[in-house]
């Protein structure tokens, strides 16, 4: 049925079981750069449980701002404590040396349990396809791995990064928020839409009448990423954001969990498992 999720949450009903939501954009902080909708770590859970989130993927500030490597450990260790239901991406820091990035991609991804890359060109004052971020684009192309950053600098960056790894996923953070209504929207629609390894994702702290409905539109379900900022941002605001959307049940489905599993299942590292009862065993 069209709107039956529209309509489940309306009359306040529970969703579907077979409904597959995975947050792909998540963090789990203290209140010390941004305030934070909870400052402690058993709060990443309580969506999890009230909307049977399937899997949460985290990025503790640390390793973006401080500490990569300790922030990286500190998301390895998030992981191996509440299991499938809490899932991590590592951060490379462009200012280290390529045999540090290097060890670090393999003590994370290969010898670890984190499935996907974050680089952040901002904090790290280093352009997207600069050299000190070489060693995790071809790590991603050689192992089909999943990479998020917000802009990827610019619209041509992204399409030169996107051509030159064809085998990495590039995922454009805060699409529906930030790059709506800029000059540079139509470009990265347009490159998306040229490019099959490019993702758009709904995660904002502003949301503009009609923008997820404009991005499936523009560039289709298929290639649209549900995430929410948690727990900088409340998950029920980027949640809500999709249930209530003028978009068929099939286009919401997509976009809420399937697609991102299906990116993340494509992985060479080995095949992840977001059955029901693998993640409730161990998040509980």
């Amino acid at each position: 049925m069209k709107n039956l999720l529209f309509r489940t949450v309306k009359n306040g009903l529970s969703l579907p079981e077979d409904l597959v939501v995975i947050d792909a954009h998540a963090h789990v902080d203290p209140p010390c750069v941004f305030g934070t909708v909870c400052a402690h770590e058993q709060g990443l859970l309580e969506p999890i449980r009230r909307f049977n989130v399937k899997a949460v993927y985290v990025t503790p500030i640390d390793s973006i701002l401080t500490d990569t490597i300790g922030g990286n450990t500190r998301a390895m260790e998030l992981v191996a404590r509440y299991g499938g239901r809490v899932r991590g991406y590592m951060v490379v820091n462009p200012n280290h040396s390529r045999k540090v990035s290097e060890q670090e991609l393999n003590r994370c991804l290969l010898e670890g349990n984190l499935e996907a890359i974050k680089l952040h060109s901002f904090f790290h004052d280093h352009p997207m396809d600069g050299p000190g971020y070489e060693p995790a684009l071809e790590f991603a192309d050689e192992f089909h791995l999943c990479v998020l950053s917000h802009t990827w600098d610019s619209p041509d960056t992204l399409c030169k990064l996107a051509e030159k790894y064809p085998n990495a996923f590039f995922y454009v953070a805060h699409f529906t928020g930030n790059l709506m209504h800029r000059p540079e929207t139509r470009k990265y629609i347009d490159i998306t839409n040229a490019h099959p390894n490019i993702y758009l994702d709904t995660t904002s702290s502003a949301a503009p009448l009609g923008a997820v409905e404009y991005t499936v539109e523009a560039v289709g379900a298929d290639r649209v990423i549900f995430g929410t900022d948690y727990n900088w941002l409340s998950f029920e605001f980027g949640f809500g954001k999709i249930l209530y959307a003028d978009l068929d049940d099939e286009s919401k489905r997509k976009i809420l969990g399937l697609n991102f599993q299906g990116i993340i299942q494509r992985s060479l590292l080995g095949p992840k498992d977001f059955s029901q009862s693998e993640s409730s065993k161990r998040a509980d």
